[in-house]
């Protein structure tokens, strides 16, 4: 291992009242230059998946970097105790995430996780919590815009059909542009 690997941040936002999360990474470099930052939206899923969803990311986006050495923080303690063998997984879903780090972990040289107080990931968790209430308010407005069309008894399959392909469209460019002008500008 070399004296200062990369350091990564993630975490992830999950509000079950309103079937939606989101999660984030950010990827910093020895000398605390922030190198990347991303976030996406998971839909409809439980908050430990989305700690999960949120270190998958993070690997793929360092993979993606070519970085050999990688420090992972997290604001998740079960997720750390669970990788560091103190924990043991009886979901299955998880543990096929689980399955899965461990398969991208293969890529590193060196990578470790360390449980962080939530106050020293801010930037991640203000990101993940800004994705998610984005996202709800997109879905809000598209909500809105269907009962409309159900209102004045529109029925055409084109007009669903347009209505969704606009939601995957919206989301996905928007979140890019953000992403786009924090990293960049």
């Amino acid at each position: 291992m070399s004296a200062t690997p990369h350091i990564g941040f993630a975490d992830g936002a999950f509000r079950s009242t309103r079937n939606l999360s989101s999660t984030t990474w950010d990827i910093y470099d020895p000398n605390g230059e922030l190198i990347d930052l991303q976030g996406i939206c998971l839909g409809l899923t439980t908050n430990n998946i989305v700690e999960y969803s949120a270190v998958i990311e993070l690997l793929s986006e360092a993979i993606a970097l070519d970085l050999r050495e990688l420090v992972v923080n997290l604001d998740s303690q079960l997720f750390v105790l669970q990788f560091n063998g103190q924990y043991f997984i009886r979901n299955r879903q998880i543990l096929r995430i689980y399955l899965r780090i461990h398969l991208l972990e293969r890529h590193f040289d060196y990578i470790t996780y360390h449980h962080i107080p939530r106050h020293m990931n801010t930037l991640t968790d203000a990101l993940a919590n800004y994705v998610w209430i984005d996202i709800y308010e997109t879905c809000e407005k598209i909500k809105q815009t269907i009962c409309i069309i159900v209102d004045k008894k529109i029925q055409h399959i084109y007009i669903y059909i347009y209505i969704y392909i606009y939601i995957y469209i919206y989301i996905y460019i928007y979140i890019y542009i953000y992403i786009y002008i924090y990293i960049y500008i």
